[in-house]
């Protein structure tokens, strides 16, 4: 089965790509840019807290 791998901990299969795609009436590219796009969020979400946790606490 083919994974779109987003990072070490998150990827998501293309069998539940294609099945959201067609729940939602959008193409999968939208499904795994969007999901490019939240993983980079995370990242920057879970950065900014380290820095906080370092510099503030």
């Amino acid at each position: 089965m083919n994974n779109y791998q987003y990072g070490n901990i998150f990827s998501l299969s293309k069998q539940d790509t294609e099945e959201l795609a067609t729940r939602l009436q959008i193409g999968t590219s939208i499904i795994t840019f969007n999901a490019d796009v939240l993983r980079r969020i995370c990242y920057l979400l879970l950065a900014l807290y380290e820095s906080f946790r370092e510099n503030i606490l």
